[in-house]
């Protein structure tokens, strides 16, 4: 289903799309494994036309083709708590029924992430502000040996001490 080299316009990429082999392609260096190929349906020469740089935030870019173009979408993994339910990956074949052409050709890109120190710190599965509110209860409790909104003992030997002794006895 993918069009014919006569058929893509003379316009210029937007960006820059290397077919490494059968299973893995990138994207502006960034790599991708090709998860699904529907019938065909990847063409690196026609994604780097439509690719734009806003697809670079998601975990998975779909493309489907209907009517001769070729239509991207954009999806996150499922662990990303900050995810609409419908951009994530799961609602795929949803999007397949509810918004494509009935038997369109299709493909799934994964992109392939990079373990760094970075993910590893969200590895929790915790959000931004989950990460926030746990570092605020820690220093809640710890407060680096400030007291000041607690009550502090009243000392033995001062005068208010001694105050209130006399006041309480009487």
């Amino acid at each position: 289903m993918a069009a014919n080299n006569a058929d893509i316009p003379d316009e210029q990429p937007a960006a820059e799309v290397l077919q490494v082999n059968d299973q893995l392609i990138k994207i502006n260096r960034e790599p991708y494994k090709v998860v699904v190929n529907h019938q065909q349906a990847f063409d690196p020469e026609r994604l780097a036309l439509r690719y734009h740089a806003i697809l670079d935030k998601y975990d998975y870019i779909v493309g489907d083709w209907g009517y001769g173009q070729l239509r991207l979408r954009g999806f996150y993994e499922m662990n990303r708590p900050q995810a609409k339910i419908d951009q994530k990956i799961d609602t795929l074949q949803d999007y397949l029924l509810e918004y494509c052409n009935f038997g369109c050709a299709y493909f799934v890109l994964e992109k392939e992430h990079e373990t760094t120190q970075h993910h590893a710190n969200f590895a929790t599965n915790k959000s931004p502000k989950q990460h926030r509110a746990t570092n605020k209860k820690s220093n809640r409790n710890n407060n680096n040996g400030r007291n000041h909104f607690r009550r502090r003992p009243l000392q033995q030997n001062s005068k208010l001490a001694k105050l209130t002794k006399i006041a309480i006895k009487k």
